[in-house]
């Protein structure tokens, strides 16, 4: 289990800490037993077993981390505007096309949609 700790600006969404510039900082906690590949569409950082990293997200931001580059995977999902933190944690099978359900797309697309 990974778990991810958002902090913006004093209060407390999940773990409370400001970054001195107007950037949110999101932290990653490996709680897994084994290392995981942050992924963010670009690099992939190792985060060994038990360790975390953080990440300061600039206003603009718009993105998602992921464990590895498998296109079956849970999305973290942030943006970042006007002061506000949005986010969403994401389990969808790649290929699923348009569904209404979990299982409808898992059923459509023969995957599991998690790592």
């Amino acid at each position: 289990m990974v778990r991810v700790f958002l902090a913006l600006n004093g209060s407390l969404v999940v773990a409370a800490q400001m970054a001195v510039t107007l950037a949110t900082r999101v932290s990653f906690v490996n709680d897994c037993n084994y290392d995981i590949n942050l992924y963010d569409n670009s690099v992939a950082e190792t985060i060994a077993a038990g360790g975390s990293m953080s990440r300061d997200l600039a206003d603009g931001f718009s993105g998602m981390f992921r464990n590895g580059t498998s296109t079956e995977a849970t999305l973290a999902q942030f943006a970042i505007s006007g002061g506000k933190t949005w986010y969403a944690i994401s389990t969808v099978p790649p290929g699923a096309g348009s569904c209404t359900s979990y299982a409808e797309c898992a059923a459509t697309s023969g995957k599991t949609g998690y790592n």
